[in-house]
């Protein structure tokens, strides 16, 4: 990181191209002194090894509580907490906010369609039978409404049924027109939007010519399926209609009926995958980042003891990794595999290997995390040398930097933060800095 030019602790640290007063030791003078000339170098060394210090202890200690909370919300993220259902190939849980749910069987006899109107296969190539003005009418749930569209005298029959169904859709009544196409055939296809039956059993829509001949040239009058409402009962009761899929079974449970069951469906209380993957990935994030907090500070001898003391807890984790989907590169940091993450979360894998199963304890990666995330929140400070404390300016960058401000800053007139130290403790000083 290059050193700001106005750069300084207080107003008394040397600053780029300023002249020292002479000095009868040639070392550190008294209260309000600066460095000698000859130590200019140094003392930007100083400075930059001061503020990286700073700057890892600052975001140590953060870091290491957010993987700390990100360890603590694991056993919580395994749990049962939401509805699950016995067979997702005929009903699916749409969601679940109630606090419990007692035992609930689904059977299901009919699900909810549309009305489907299938006209005539008509040869796409040649000339459309009917011109000029096409008007017709639509009688929908009850309403009529009124659409047209003209056809020139050079229309291929695709392209009238092509116009005939832009006509419709632009009308925006609540049914889809679309032409299908097989061979050299096409057919118009009706449907209603939305599911459900008609009244007594009639259909939900019907189609008439009022004009021209557009109707009874394409067939769209066939109907080919009659909209029908869902049909199921829940733990053993009456019988129950719904216009559509979406079922609200009450205590907060909502559900999609998906096909017809001969048997009942289950639904029970089950571990929300989508919750387990999103917590293990939180940890992985917040192991990331406190190992690049260390990796910013590799210089110091001791903060890379916290770098080997990472890597070597995700080294216990790695044979049991790829099965999990984890990766780990040569520098340490954790990357997901999101296929092999949801397989793992499928098959108890994930659950195994991050918080144990049946009173076994999770693999040795999670205890040790635990502990070196623990040790950095108790005191980030043991983690860099001994020496650190002791930098100049430390402790008011590191204060600066707690409380969200640039050490980088001009902050004023002040006293030198080199005074008070000796000349032993200087080389020391100069010694780690250098080194």
């Amino acid at each position: 990181m290059p050193i700001n030019s106005n750069f300084r602790f207080t107003s008394n640290t040397l600053q780029s191209g300023q002249r020292a007063p002479a000095s009868a030791s040639g070392g550190v003078r008294g209260p309000g002194a600066s460095m000698a000339a000859p130590q200019l170098g140094a003392n930007a060394a100083l400075q930059q090894r001061t503020l990286e210090t700073a700057r890892f202890v600052s975001n140590a200690g953060t870091r290491a509580g957010q993987l700390n909370n990100a360890l603590a919300g694991l056993p919580a993220a395994f749990r049962p907490s939401t509805a699950v259902s016995g067979n997702t190939n005929l009903l699916t849980v749409t969601s679940f906010s109630g606090q419990s749910l007692p035992a609930t069987t689904v059977v299901i006899d009919q699900i909810a369609m549309t009305q489907r109107n299938v006209g005539a296969a008509m040869e796409v190539n040649a000339p459309a039978e009917a011109k000029g003005t096409q008007r017709f009418k639509i009688e929908l749930d009850g309403k009529t409404h009124e659409i047209s569209f003209s056809a020139n005298e050079n229309m291929t029959q695709r392209q009238f049924q092509q116009a005939m169904a832009a006509a419709v859709n632009n009308a925006n009544i609540g049914i889809t027109a679309s032409v299908t196409t097989s061979g050299t055939a096409g057919t118009l296809v009706l449907e209603t939007a939305a599911t459900g039956a008609g009244d007594d059993g009639n259909p939900r829509f019907t189609i008439q010519d009022l004009e021209g001949e557009a109707v009874a040239l394409t067939g769209a009058d066939e109907t080919y399926r009659h909209g029908q409402n869902a049909l199921f009962s829940v733990n053993g009761g009456e019988q129950q209609s719904s216009a559509t899929n979406n079922v609200n079974l009450g205590g907060g449970l909502l559900v999609t009926l998906v096909n017809t069951s001969e048997e009942g469906v289950s639904i029970s209380l089950g571990q929300n995958r989508t919750l387990m993957q999103s917590s293990v990935r939180q940890v992985v994030t917040q192991f990331n980042a406190l190992l690049d907090a260390a990796l910013d500070n590799e210089a110091d001898r001791v903060t890379r003891l916290l770098i080997r003391d990472m890597q070597g807890a995700a080294r216990v984790g790695r044979r049991s990794f790829e099965e999990i989907g984890i990766r780990i590169n040569a520098e340490g940091r954790l990357s997901i595999d999101e296929a092999r993450l949801s397989a793992a979360a499928e098959n108890g894998s994930l659950e195994r290997f991050f918080v144990g199963t049946n009173g076994r304890q999770p693999n040795g990666f999670i205890g040790r995390l635990s502990r070196i995330a623990d040790g950095v929140v108790r005191s980030p400070m043991r983690h860099v040398s001994p020496h650190a404390g002791r930098l100049p300016g430390f402790n008011d960058v590191l204060h600066v930097l707690n409380n969200g401000g640039n050490p980088q800053q001009n902050t004023g007139n002040g006293a030198s933060h080199f005074d008070a130290y000796l000349p032993d403790d200087l080389m020391s000083f100069l010694f780690d800095a250098l080194r």
